[in-house]
């Protein structure tokens, strides 16, 4: 009777220490998962578009006149900031604020009513007839990209009507990009563009 005893207090420490085993072994997996590998992803490369810039010349009547570095979308009211904005004798709304600007570009805003002055200083020239008098020529070359109706009306056959009608096609194409230009204009035919032309520039 004894020895059964003994044989079943043997069989149950057995039974103990396997159990501690396999308890054991699971606490162990429990607290130490299997490691995953870590994947480090590079940031993503930023677009050309996201950094691209253009320099812009800002010239005339603005308070910090000089070259910037813009955006490459920037627009002509974007370049006016950065200036300082206008001063108060400039005229902005004489040129397209809302274009889109163009590496290397000169931006002037032009002072207001300056082309009056130039005009009511240049003497009147009269007819041989005696019926009228004739413009006299501009003493600079106008910047048709840039140029007020007034100035515009300071050129050779140029009237109010076709100085509107210049502004308006200005606005609504974003500028001249050359002289030449000026032939899509209704109203501006080839002899009268021969005769602008010495009186006239597009930057």
């Amino acid at each position: 009777m004894h020895e059964l005893s003994r044989r079943e207090s043997t069989g149950l420490i057995a039974l103990l220490l396997l159990i501690t085993l396999v308890v054991s072994t699971f606490s162990w997996r429990e607290m130490h998962p299997p490691t995953t590998p870590i994947v480090i992803h590079e940031p993503a490369q930023l677009t050309a578009a996201a950094v691209s810039t253009i320099k812009v010349h800002v010239a005339g009547a603005v308070k910090k006149p000089g070259v910037y570095t813009l955006p490459q979308d920037a627009r002509g009211e974007d370049a006016l900031k950065v200036a300082g904005g206008a001063l108060p004798n400039a005229a902005p709304d004489a040129i397209n604020l809302a274009g889109r600007l163009e590496d290397g570009q000169r931006l002037e805003i032009p002072v207001k009513d300056a082309s009056i002055e130039v005009k009511k200083s240049a003497p009147a020239q009269s007819h041989s007839s005696g019926k009228g008098h004739t413009k006299a020529p501009p003493t600079h070359k106008a910047n048709i990209n840039t140029a007020s109706k007034a100035e515009l009306q300071t050129l050779p056959g140029i009237g109010e009507k076709t100085a509107e009608t210049i502004l308006l096609f200005r606005k609504a194409n974003g500028g001249f990009r050359t002289t030449q230009d000026l032939l899509q204009v209704k109203g501006i035919s080839q002899t009268k563009f021969k005769k602008l032309e010495p009186f006239i520039r597009a930057n």
